[in-house]
């Protein structure tokens, strides 16, 4: 069979006791997918389920694409919104997962390039020789899709200068309704993700504090490295505390229960948010956008087998 997402040859077949194929992609990780949604057309482009499914592969787990869904797997990662993002996350990765400082790079373009969300290794291999232009990375040649590549000073200072701009800590700010319909949510949603991201959850719902509210969360959002945000309530104070900590350039999880999706304010709707059912499902899918986005413990690409 071949893989539904990149279209390469791949190990599948039927499930015992399932009406669905077991999938085991080099490219795409291993993945389950119902025959319905194997034999129509993808609602989403097929690179976006490709990086959804290698992440949550190199992660632990399976995800299981149905014809219905779609969009909220692919949510869980973000495609980097120009040339410069792009090379910087390829950077900060290769970078972090060094073991020896002049230990050289052997990237096979056709299987890593859904780790950075890349349409395809053709734009994977663009951004590699970008970085190289830039001095990041010094080309020593190839073969097809696999390319070496030597770090430089150039990309080690880049690689620095990333790290130290992204603040200390693995405090993660939570803005939400404070309503107890929302406890829930926190509990056994936000707040389990989060630390199996390996963060320290930050919500004043649940902390205990003497100060000024205000004063509070703007102090605990600049001591945060990511903040993640749940519109769901449509309190102004959620979008308040998320544009402020864009403005200090601290990431940030969008989040909003499903049923609510059409009530987001138009000015945020462009950023791509996690559209969630019930706690539990909020609990993985946001542990899956953490770990695509802000992970505090990058690791080097893999190849898999």
């Amino acid at each position: 069979m071949n893989c539904k997402l990149c279209g390469k040859e791949a190990e599948g077949g039927e499930i015992s006791g399932r009406e669905a194929y077991g999938m085991k992609c080099r490219t795409c990780g291993q993945y389950v997918i119902t025959p319905e949604a194997y034999h129509s057309e993808l609602k989403v482009a097929g690179y976006l389920l490709s990086a959804a499914t290698r992440l949550a592969w190199d992660n632990g787990r399976r995800i299981e694409i149905q014809t219905e869904g779609q969009e909220q797997i692919a949510s869980m990662v973000r495609r980097p919104s120009n040339l410069f993002e792009a090379i910087d996350n390829v950077i900060r990765t290769l970078y972090d997962g060094l073991e020896r400082m002049d230990q050289r790079f052997v990237l096979d373009e056709e299987i890593l390039y859904p780790i950075w969300v890349a349409c395809d290794p053709n734009e994977l291999g663009y951004w590699l020789n970008k970085a190289a232009e830039l001095g990041y990375l010094e080309l020593e040649g190839g073969s097809g899709y696999v390319e070496q590549f030597l770090p430089t000073l150039s990309g080690w200072a880049r690689a620095v200068h990333l790290r130290e701009t992204t603040p200390l800590g693995n405090q993660a700010f939570v803005a939400m309704w404070f309503d107890d319909s929302m406890d829930d949510v926190w509990a056994n949603g936000i707040k389990p993700a989060l630390e199996r991201a390996g963060y320290s959850p930050m919500m004043l719902k649940a902390a205990q504090h003497n100060d000024n509210i205000n004063d509070k969360i703007m102090a605990e959002i600049r001591r945060s490295s990511l903040v993640v945000a749940d519109f769901t309530g449509q309190r102004g104070g959620c979008y308040f505390e998320a544009g402020f900590a864009l403005g200090l350039g601290i990431p940030v999880v969008w989040c909003c229960k499903i049923e609510e999706k059409e009530k987001l304010h138009f000015d945020t709707k462009a950023y791509s948010h996690i559209f969630y059912s019930n706690p539990a499902n909020l609990k993985e899918l946001l542990y899956d956008r953490v770990q695509a986005t802000v992970p505090l413990k990058k690791q080097p690409p893999q190849s898999t087998t």
